[in-house]
């Protein structure tokens, strides 16, 4: 769930008129407070030891396919996989149980690949809407049915899959059990508001495809700079003397493990979108020009961490600069890098996001040798529609031992 924020300028229609209740990433104020304390013992530092032996059995099935794969010398789509990991986690989490059967079956749940396929619609509703919003009122009108019919079809799932959890009794420490737990006596729960449908949904999506395309990003500049890929390989494999030993109580003393995955995410951050903010109802100066009152601004995360004026070789991938980086490095901005937010808008979902990043990339180095594919051009020429529509990422797989034995 890295540097998921809430743009609050996003369409608030799709959630009233297909869930009747606005999610967490669409309500204002109080609303959107309410529902994040509700929300935030599911996501705490304690739920993620009751939840780890779960995201753990995920990434054994990842890690075994992986082995069959490498075995059969076939070339996998890395950048798939890693959301097929993250779907089922968050789905199991939200849901109750394997519900998408991702890794198990290594394909898309129908579910999974629609919902990613609105994101380019959703982009232009968002520039019609803050452009001209007597113009998204007319189209919104014109919607072929077909589509409504099937947004609705995916709101109708949602809901199933909600309710299905709820009628069944479990102490199991998914997101359910934590926020019935949890829910204050004296306000109004996500159950009792029908607000708990469309959270679901963005929690699904939020908590799936921006550690999916964090990994991706970070494995991709690893193939690009051999140097790095050496180092942090030779910093996992003498660190663990066994698979079974890489957990949460371990992996935060990796300290150039998490420097790898930051320098990766200031390169390549997951979100691609900006969080919007209005200027004053007086206006404001913004880089010495004057910006009208109500106008919506912002800046991406790709521009920010890029500029040469606060990050000394900018465009290079320089993980040491996150661990004191010497003189060179001495005056990069490190503070104004905030993969997950600060604040009441920042990520509630850091310390999954934190554990999965961590435990699928050191596993996965640990097990294997990591071989591009050639012939797969610029992994990193993709568009963004809200997300990254990224491309295929193929690798081969090359069990260590085997590399040994060559």
């Amino acid at each position: 769930m890295c540097n998921i924020t809430v743009d609050r300028n996003l369409p608030k229609e799709p959630d009233l008129d297909f869930y009747g209740a606005l999610g967490l990433f669409s309500a204002d104020g109080e609303g959107h407070a309410r529902q994040r304390r509700q929300l935030a013992p599911a996501f705490s530092e304690r739920a993620l030891r009751e939840q780890e032996p779960l995201i753990t059995r995920y990434v054994d099935r990842a890690m075994s396919r992986f082995s069959e794969n490498a075995e059969a010398r076939k070339p996998i789509d890395l950048s798939g996989w890693f959301n097929y990991i993250t779907f089922d986690i968050i789905g199991d989490l939200m849901f109750g149980h394997d519900v998408f059967e991702c890794v198990e079956k290594s394909r898309f749940h129908p579910l999974a690949s629609e919902l990613l396929t609105r994101f380019e619609i959703l982009t232009y509703a968002i520039a019609i809407q803050s452009i001209a919003p007597w113009l998204f009122s007319i189209l919104k009108s014109l919607t072929p049915r077909r589509i409504a019919e099937k947004q609705r079809a995916q709101a109708t799932s949602i809901k199933a899959m909600v309710n299905k959890r709820l009628q069944t009794p479990t102490n199991r420490p998914d997101f359910t059990t934590l926020i019935l737990r949890s829910t204050p006596k004296n306000e109004p729960s996500l159950l009792e508001t029908g607000e708990v449908y469309p959270t679901s949904a963005q929690i699904l999506l939020a908590g799936s495809e921006t550690v999916a395309t964090a990994l991706s990003g970070c494995v991709s500049l690893l193939l690009q700079n051999p140097p790095v890929m050496r180092k942090l390989t030779h910093e996992i494999r003498t660190a663990f003397s066994s698979e079974s030993e890489i957990n949460s109580s371990t992996l935060p003393r990796q300290k150039y493990l998490l420097a790898v995955l930051t320098e990766a995410m200031r390169l390549y951050p997951p979100n691609p979108n900006f969080l919007r903010r209005c200027t004053p109802a007086d206006g404001c100066v913004i880089l010495n020009r004057f910006v009208p009152g109500g106008t919506a601004v912002g800046v991406t995360a790709f521009a920010a961490y890029r500029d040469s004026a606060r990050f000394r070789d900018a465009g290079d991938f320089v993980p040491e600069r996150w661990l004191g980086g010497g003189e060179r490095y001495a005056g990069d901005e490190l503070d104004g890098v905030q993969h997950f937010g600060v604040g009441p808008l920042s990520c509630i979902g850091v310390n999954l996001a934190n554990l999965e990043l961590r435990m699928i990339l050191a596993r996965l180095l640990w097990r294997f040798d990591v071989e591009l594919v050639p012939g797969g051009g610029d992994w990193f020429d993709q568009k963004a529609f809200v997300i990254w529509f990224r491309r295929p990422l193929l690798v081969r797989l090359v069990p260590r031992d085997m590399k040994t034995a060559e």
